[in-house]
């Protein structure tokens, strides 16, 4: 009995210990330094701070979905470019990068709909981590994010103009869903972008830097649900990370530090195929 009420007792310390630390979080996000800036009726904004026990920098961009219009941009092979220029190319005043993709033919490694059409599948390799999709239609003023198989893609995504599966879904219906996830991709701290949307139907582009210790440690993907959270998101999807991760608007240009020329400054953009633009 002695022996059993430890156990109890060590269990809710651990908890608490748990609690306290989400709480610290939590009040860490609300209190940061983001210097929002205003981009049409966008806010775009980026802030240094400790989470996760480690220092992060972190980029968002959130707007109102009823006053952007908002879709993927497919450009696969030679129109492959990164998320920058796509962006300014579709003439978007925000983009972030979107999902999974084949970094030789630069070609989607997800199945994507852009314009209502269907282009390529979800990789079998791929598959242990996306099991969602977001999609937008009504001029991409609406947006949903889904969990989906992939013998669904097409009952799931009929009558939305355009739709990416990625993955692995964060936050579905308010629910954390990554507590089960154990694997080195969902375990290890990398750079990471997540879209998502709260109850007021305000999207949010989210890009944690990473690969950078004393600058930003990155996440991972059970932190990055928890960043959703601490964010009011009510549904969240994880995209494509690493040194894919950018987050861009029309009036300062890139706002995080992509990873790819291994310096922490806005120059190491990765060339991408897909990315989720608003207008």
């Amino acid at each position: 009995m002695k022996k059993a009420f430890i156990v109890i007792v060590l269990s809710f310390c651990a908890l608490a210990v748990v609690r306290a630390q989400s709480t610290a979080d939590s009040l860490a996000v609300v209190r940061a330094a983001w210097q929002w800036q205003k981009v049409g009726h966008a806010q775009v904004g980026a802030a240094s701070l400790t989470l996760f026990g480690a220092t992060q920098y972190i980029s968002v961009a959130r707007y109102p979905a009823r006053k952007f219009r908002t879709r993927v941009v497919h450009a696969p092979g030679e129109s492959a470019a990164p998320t920058s220029r796509l962006a300014r190319q579709h003439k978007a005043r925000l983009a972030v990068n979107a999902s999974y993709f084949d970094m030789k033919r630069l070609t989607p490694a997800t199945f994507l709909k852009a314009h209502g059409r269907t282009y390529g599948h979800t990789a079998e390799g791929e598959l242990c981590r996306c099991d969602g999709a977001v999609m937008f239609r009504s001029h991409g003023r609406r947006i949903d994010i889904v969990s989906v198989q992939p013998a669904d893609y097409e009952r799931a995504t009929e009558g939305w103009k355009d739709a990416i599966v990625s993955g692995p879904v964060l936050i579905e219906e308010g629910r954390d869903l990554t507590a089960s996830r154990t694997s080195s991709f969902d375990a290890t701290r990398h750079p990471r972008t997540m879209l998502g949307y709260d109850r007021e139907g305000w999207i949010y582009m989210v890009v944690v830097d990473g690969r950078a210790p004393d600058q930003s440690a990155g996440a991972t993907i059970p932190e990055m649900a928890a960043l959703a959270r601490y964010l009011g998101l009510v549904e969240a999807i994880n995209l494509d990370g690493g040194g894919s991760s950018t987050l861009w608007n029309a009036a300062t240009g890139v706002v995080n530090h992509p990873t790819d020329n291994r310096h922490f400054d806005h120059q190491g953009e990765r060339t991408v195929p897909n990315v989720i633009i608003a207008r």
